[in-house]
């Protein structure tokens, strides 16, 4: 039988692989747009984006972060009908999906009219509406698949989603500019949609391999559970959602409140969630990987009450998680020109690249304290903490990007604030309510690489942080090497 930990390591050496594989696609698909739609084209783009994945979580109802316990519980518990799961789980979405895209219908010209003051956008927003029915059908796949510990396959799933819209930038999307600009951004979101269409209908085929679809049902699973589990989650993902739904709206009324004219406002806009923001969240799919691999199992441990198991894993994968949180934020402070340069052909928004680097290597530890707070039964904590930090988060930018010396770069600083104060707030609810602690060693991790930082940034010379990180890693070899002695000796 594999061990909890060979499985742990194995989801995660599965996600990780796949997923680094899928976010250099995910990153050329990125650049090939940006490239193809101009600044112009890619702002545009960047203002529906928040709007659109407000609706895509309405849409999905969270049902793959609640099929995945639902599943991991039950297995643990007593056994269920395979066919009766996914048969329910497939009906909430849809249903969900066609209350979200009957709403967008009637919201339509509301939205892209009045809030977004882009009429151009009219048509190109209700495209959206095919990818919430497969994205709901997506998170169905994917919290089974994740709750039978199965990640090869959604992760496969994922790399052809991504091959499938970069070979579309070439045969669709591209051929669809020369025609209007317009057009362009139609056959953008389009294209979403077809990407997402081939990814289901390989999961679906994957299905038959994996269970009994067909048959008597035996155990019927438990809607009600379902759909509660899959509600707690949504209302702390709609608050985020919301958040950026109402993002570039109230930036647009500050920006203008200073007397600056609205296309210099959406061009701003665009550099910054069209260049910064998918550079700065580029290895984002460490943190989803980590919450995705260890939730089955943290949720094992707490429903057995094996809380030295609990706080291993967490321990475990918080280390695992300082990594790329070091090599990103570092890279990023002090190469910002270049890496825009490298990814985009551009050094526009360099400055604002380097000024969210430090902040951003707090995010990298969301997913585990996440994974922990769901697996105890405390979603409902993380919908409290969410509003409270959005809400201080869209003031921040009303009220610094509306002051006229601060203009763009309150959007920065409210940013660098939202993302250090996030993961200190998960943090604290996971010691109160799961009494977790950090371990001495991570409080002495963090503090060694902010003082890497400021000598690296007072002598202005990039050796001194190299021999740093050489001195941490001999650190890290001889203790690791170092005998241990038991409390006998």
């Amino acid at each position: 039988m594999i061990s909890i930990k060979t499985r742990i390591f194995k989801n995660l050496s599965i996600l990780l692989s796949v997923g680094l594989i899928v976010k250099v696609l995910g990153l050329f698909h990125r650049i090939l747009m940006s490239r193809s739609l101009n600044v112009e084209g890619l702002s545009l783009y960047a203002k529906m984006m928040p709007i659109a994945t407000f609706f895509g979580v309405l849409a999905s109802f969270s049902l793959g972060s609640s099929i995945t316990q639902f599943v991991a519980k039950n297995l643990v518990k007593k056994p269920y009908s395979n066919r009766d799961l996914m048969a329910k789980g497939f009906k909430i979405a849809t249903i969900s999906a066609s209350i979200v895209s009957i709403i967008h219908l009637l919201t339509n010209y509301l939205i892209t009219h009045y809030l977004l003051q882009t009429d151009i956008l009219f048509k190109p927003f209700i495209y959206f509406i095919p990818l919430y029915y497969l994205q709901s059908y997506t998170g169905v796949f994917k919290g089974y698949f994740h709750g039978h510990n199965k990640m090869d396959t959604y992760a496969v799933g994922q790399l052809i989603e991504q091959i499938v819209r970069i070979i579309l930038i070439y045969v669709f999307i591209t051929p669809m500019l020369k025609i209007s600009l317009e057009a362009g951004i139609k056959a953008t979101v389009i294209s979403l949609s077809i990407g997402e269409l081939c990814q289901n209908i390989f999961l679906f085929c994957s299905l038959f391999k994996f269970t009994k679809i067909f048959g008597k049902k035996t155990i019927k699973a438990d809607t009600k559970a379902l759909i509660k589990t899959s509600f707690d989650i949504t209302n702390n993902r709609l608050a985020n959602a919301l958040c950026n739904f109402l993002e570039p709206i109230v930036f647009t009324f500050a920006f203008q409140k200073t007397g600056m004219d609205k296309m210099i406002a959406d061009e701003l806009y665009g550099i910054i969630y069209g260049y910064v923001i998918p550079l700065i969240f580029i290895t984002s799919f460490i943190t989803t990987a980590i919450e995705t691999a260890i939730l089955p199992e943290l949720i094992t441990h707490y429903k057995k009450k094996e809380t030295k198991e609990f706080n291993s894993v967490m321990n475990k994968t918080l280390f695992f998680s300082f990594i790329p949180a070091v090599i990103t934020t570092i890279t990023f402070y002090f190469f910002s020109e270049e890496m825009l340069q490298l990814f985009y052909h551009t050094k526009s928004g360099a400055t604002y690249l380097k000024m969210l680097a430090i902040p951003s290597f707090l995010t990298y530890f969301d997913g585990v304290f996440i994974a922990a707070i769901m697996a105890s039964d405390n979603e409902k904590k993380l919908v409290k903490v969410t509003i409270l930090t959005n809400i201080i988060y869209l003031s921040l930018i009303f009220f610094l990007v509306s002051i006229p010396k601060i203009n763009i770069m309150g959007i920065i600083y409210s940013l660098s604030i939202f993302m250090s104060i996030n993961p200190i707030i998960m943090y604290l609810i996971a010691k109160k309510y799961i009494n977790y602690h950090l371990p001495k060693k991570s409080i002495l991790y963090l503090g060694f690489y902010i003082l890497s930082i400021i000598l690296t940034e007072l002598a202005d010379n990039i050796i001194i942080l190299i021999i740093c990180y050489l001195l941490f890693a001999a650190i890290l070899l001889i203790n690791k090497n170092a005998p241990h002695h038991s409390k006998d000796n």
